[in-house]
């Protein structure tokens, strides 16, 4: 499967639909800071059954100092993605790689998956 197939995935993994979906994104690709933007971003237009929320759209005054700070804007997705109740990564991403293995290691990888097939990261 891939980012365009990604509604199904989460349909077949049981992603439940009262929970809002936290989007680890770029101000760059979800400018506009609405979830409308939101489902501009390539395949989440097919989640239509879910609440998309990203750090521009739930904190864009805090996060507005560290525009054009990628790594800090990084980081804050990193620890918000760290402490959800569940995980959907891309596994050629080495940012899902690194917190499916954090979460793995701390216990919370139990209903964590990624999205678009293969072997977990860095197994």
């Amino acid at each position: 499967t891939n980012i365009d197939a990604i509604g199904n995935v989460f349909i077949i993994e049981g992603v439940d639909k009262k929970q809002p979906i936290y989007v680890a994104t770029s101000l760059e690709e979800a400018a506009g800071a609405s979830e409308g933007r939101l489902r501009k971003v390539r395949g989440l237009s097919t989640l239509t059954a879910y609440r998309l929320v990203s750090k521009e759209t739930i904190a864009a005054d805090v996060i507005a100092p560290f525009a054009g700070k990628r790594e800090l804007l990084a980081y804050i997705d990193l620890l918000v993605c760290d402490r959800a109740s569940r995980f959907a990564g891309n596994s050629v991403s080495t940012f899902s790689a690194y917190l499916l293995m954090r979460r793995r290691h701390i216990g919370l990888q139990r209903d964590d998956f990624w999205y678009n097939g293969g072997p977990i990261p860095l197994q």
